[in-house]
């Protein structure tokens, strides 16, 4: 998803390795769409939830920085339960059948990045029996996510704080080359401070970002990008940008995109940060960040605007 996919990672113990796919799809059916909605609902509002002032400066000082792996299986069936992907017959088909897989031991782990792929041989490298598509995520994303999440914990529409905490990470995500171990993000999140309503609204803005990035990657995977090589950079930036787009519908036809759509702009800002000074070549796999963070800010102009993420907002958020 970021600035270049990385090589297939050669795990020196096997990857742990979560299930994703038809076991997934078979429970969302069997539970209503209307009580998983009303499920998710009483969540998200407890998340938001006030707290009373005299317990803020305790928790803020004894809230450790959680970091959600046990969440990502559960926001890749959200995902895959999303009604974007429900109501088309193909992309149902495709992400029904994709293995999650949540890199949290090999050399590479700590890569804030995810990629999908068809390769059978890596599926064989990592033990998934079933075979391609897979989804892999590295912990780094996780980690990066926690981060941000502890940060802006309760405060999804605070523009400022959101710049603050871009350029503050972003600033360490590029001079680290895009690796955050699970002690950096801790580095991060004491130094930023946050999380003074608990752990609850940390974990909600952190899963948030996650779940973006899920959605891009299941659009490759649905959209049938992993099942060839792209004939040139051209076609690969244009895959990105289709997935980019995919992503953006499951988020809009979410419940939830109000808490999802500040936290896929934070991504992108962070990614900006990554590739600072790079500009677009006609040799680039992926389109500039700066570029995919304004698309989608196109792509969710009225909730921005209630939110208060205007041109000024976002431009404060990258180099």
């Amino acid at each position: 998803l970021g600035p270049a996919r990385p090589a297939a990672p050669r795990p020196r113990r096997r990857a742990s390795l979560l299930p994703f796919g038809r076991a997934a799809l078979e429970e969302v059916a069997r539970s209503s769409a209307a009580g998983l909605t009303d499920a998710l609902r009483a969540e998200m509002a407890r998340l938001e939830a006030p707290v009373r002032p005299e317990r803020l400066v305790e928790e803020a000082a004894s809230t450790p920085l959680h970091v959600p792996y046990e969440h990502v299986p559960q926001l890749a069936a959200l995902a895959l339960a999303s009604p974007h992907v429900q109501g088309n017959e193909l992309y149902r088909l495709r992400a029904s059948s994709t293995s999650l897989v949540l890199d949290t031991s090999s050399e590479q782990s700590d890569l804030v990045n995810a990629f999908a792929t068809d390769d059978p041989g890596l599926a064989a490298a990592l033990g998934v029996e079933s075979g391609p598509p897979l989804l892999v995520v590295f912990a780094g994303l996780v980690h990066v996510a926690a981060a941000c999440g502890h940060a802006m914990a309760g405060r999804r529409g605070d523009v400022a704080r959101a710049a603050e905490v871009a350029r503050t990470i972003g600033a360490r995500l590029r001079a680290e080359a895009g690796v955050v171990s699970r002690e950096l993000a801790e580095e991060l999140a004491d130094e930023l401070g946050g999380a003074s309503t608990g752990g609850r609204a940390a974990a909600g803005f952190g899963v948030s970002m996650i779940y973006s990035v899920l959605a891009h990657e299941l659009g490759h995977v649905a959209l049938g990008h992993t099942l060839g090589a792209a004939l040139n950079a051209t076609v690969q930036r244009n895959q990105e940008r289709e997935a980019d787009s995919f992503a953006s519908s499951v988020v809009a036809s979410s419940p939830f995109s109000d808490h999802f759509v500040p936290a896929t702009l934070l991504w992108w800002a962070l990614m900006s940060w990554l590739e600072q000074g790079e500009e677009e070549r006609p040799d680039r796999s992926h389109p500039v960040s700066r570029e995919r963070l304004l698309s989608f800010a196109r792509d969710h102009r009225e909730a921005c605007r209630e939110l208060g993420f205007d041109e000024a907002a976002l431009r404060a958020m990258v180099p």
